[in-house]
């Protein structure tokens, strides 16, 4: 299921690139939220604490590529705070 969730996160940044508008990088962003938080809930279940970052969910495998439109931090309330990039 994460492997899916990681590919699903290199469509929508491929999708990003293609599609130049800005439609096309809200909806981006929003599937790549979704798959952060689902893999935060993953790692919760499996007694991971909060806060977590993007990076530790990729270097402990809930997710199978780092997000490439945003950076993310998942707060000590299961918040996921979304840090667009430049």
């Amino acid at each position: 299921m994460i492997s899916i969730l990681g590919s699903l996160m290199a469509i929508a940044a491929m999708g990003t690139q293609q599609y130049a508008g800005d439609h096309g990088k809200k909806v981006a962003l929003a599937v790549e939220k979704h798959v952060i938080a689902t893999a935060a809930s993953a790692h919760i279940k499996d007694g991971g604490n909060l806060p977590v970052t993007d990076d530790v969910l990729y270097q402990k495998k809930y997710i199978t590529s780092k997000p490439t439109l945003a950076s993310y931090i998942i707060d000590s309330d299961g918040t996921v705070i979304q840090i667009p990039r430049q």
